[in-house]
């Protein structure tokens, strides 16, 4: 694989002990990159757009490796070790998103949050960033925005962080108070 890369093994051994270790180091610049966007992040914006906007800048960051990435998913099913590096990745890459969005993704709600996110989002969007070949990603946009709001009617149910309560609207208000003084005249 070194060669098919351009290096030699000795260049690549310089670097890397394993493929393992490229495919951690590929993970972690691309996981930077997510916090990097996190630094621009609004907090009042709704979590499902926090989230967006850090996965897609992720999914840009790891374009220049989706080659790689095709070949190490058709391989994965065949090298358990590698299945479990690139299920570790995932994890992490889940976990980092929700922090780098503002949603805790520690403890025992935490670890649903990454679980959740992982097997409902980013498994599904990563199969369609992996053919994605229009250049502002858009077929991973729309992946991962459709993603996104099925994760978050999911999700949203049982963990208001995800999906935060709406305030009331005034109408809402405005008949239950209705109802209530008319409840209370009879």
């Amino acid at each position: 694989m070194a060669l098919a890369a351009g290096v030699t093994r000795a260049e690549f051994l310089r670097e890397f002990d394993s493929l393992y270790e490229v495919l951690i180091a590929a993970s972690r610049r691309a996981n930077a990159a997510m916090f990097e966007e996190a630094a621009d992040l609004d907090p009042s914006e709704p979590p499902r757009e926090r989230l967006f906007a850090v996965l897609m800048r992720r999914f840009e960051t790891a374009a220049s490796s989706r080659p790689a990435l095709k070949v190490l998913m058709r391989a994965a099913p065949f090298d358990p070790l590698l299945g479990a590096v690139m299920l570790r990745n995932l994890a992490l890459f889940a976990r980092h998103a929700l922090e780098a969005a503002g949603i805790g993704a520690h403890g025992l709600i935490g670890l649903a949050r990454v679980k959740g996110l992982a097997s409902l989002v980013l498994a599904p969007v990563i199969r369609v960033w992996l053919d994605d070949a229009t250049p502002d990603l858009a077929r991973t946009m729309a992946a991962l925005d459709q993603a996104l709001r099925r994760y978050e009617r999911l999700a949203g149910r049982l963990d208001p962080a995800i999906c935060p309560p709406r305030p009331a609207t005034s109408d809402a208000a405005d008949a239950a108070d209705s109802g209530a003084s008319a409840s209370s005249t009879r």
